[in-house]
C-alpha cells in the first residue's frame, strides 16, 4: 500500500477548455515506489448529493459519470501515453493513446462520503512496460469528469485541444529523496485575491516559498 504521507499533489486544476482554476479544487495526490504508480483524489460533492455512477461495465464510458482520468506517458515522449479512467462503482476504462482495445492489469476502488467522494487508483509499472528510473521525468495529467451538480471537465495540464493532448501533459519526477509538497487552491477570497494552502514533509530541513506568475496574453 502506498504511504500517502510521503505523496505530492496536484493543484489548481483548470476548466477544458479554458485555463481559468476550478471552484472548489479536487485534492489529487500523487506517489510511487518501486512496483506502482498511485494516485489518490477527493472530489467534492455538494452536501447530501451521490456522485453520477451510471456505467458499470469495463472499457464503458466511464467519462459521462462523475469520474478521474490518469493519463501516463512514460520517458516523456509526448506521443506514447496511457489513460486510466474510474467511477465511484468501481467501473475501467483504460486504452493505450486511444486503443480502447489494450487492457491493462490495475486496480481501483472509491468510497462515497458526505460532501466528497474519493477513489483511489493503483497503476503496476508492469502493465505499462516501464518502470522510472531514480530523476526521471513522465509526462502526467490528471482530469476530473464532474457530472455533479453540473458539467465540467477539469485538467491538471494546460490542455487546448481536448485531454488527448500528450504535449500538453504535466511534468512529474520521480525522486525518492525527494520532499514531499502538498500545496492546494487557488481558492477565490474576493476581487483579485486568492489563496493557497498546503503543507510539506522532508526528512532534512527545507527551505520553500512560492513564486507566482501572471501570464498575459499577448
Amino acid at each position: 500500500a502506498p504511504e500517502w504521507a510521503n505523496a505530492g499533489s496536484l493543484t489548481a486544476l483548470v476548466s477544458v477548455p479554458g485555463t481559468t482554476p476550478i471552484q472548489p479544487q479536487p485534492r489529487v495526490l500523487l506517489t510511487y515506489d518501486e512496483h506502482a504508480l498511485y494516485l489518490a483524489a477527493e472530489l467534492p460533492l455538494p452536501k447530501g448529493s451521490q456522485p453520477a455512477a451510471a456505467v458499470a461495465a469495463h472499457d464503458g464510458s466511464v467519462w459521462e459519470d462523475d469520474a478521474v482520468e490518469l493519463f501516463v506517458d512514460p520517458g516523456r515522449s509526448r506521443s506514447e501515453y496511457f489513460q486510466f479512467i474510474a467511477n465511484s462503482a468501481g467501473a475501467r476504462w483504460d486504452s493505450r493513446g486511444r486503443d480502447g482495445s489494450w487492457d491493462a492489469e490495475w486496480r481501483s476502488a472509491a468510497t462515497v462520503n458526505d460532501g466528497a467522494w474519493v477513489v483511489e487508483i493503483e497503476v503496476p509499472f508492469a502493465s505499462i512496460g516501464k518502470t522510472p528510473a531514480d530523476g526521471e521525468t513522465w509526462g502526467v495529467n490528471v482530469a476530473w469528469d464532474r457530472r455533479t451538480p453540473a458539467p465540467l471537465t477539469a485538467s491538471w495540464g494546460h490542455v487546448t485541444e481536448g485531454l488527448h493532448q500528450p504535449s500538453h501533459f504535466g511534468q512529474v519526477r520521480f525522486a525518492a529523496k525527494a520532499p514531499a509538497v502538498r500545496p492546494l487552491g487557488p481558492n477565490q477570497l474576493g476581487e483579485g485575491a486568492v489563496q493557497f494552502i498546503g503543507d510539506w514533509r522532508s526528512a532534512v530541513p527545507l527551505d520553500a516559498h512560492l513564486q507566482v506568475v501572471e501570464l498575459t496574453a499577448e
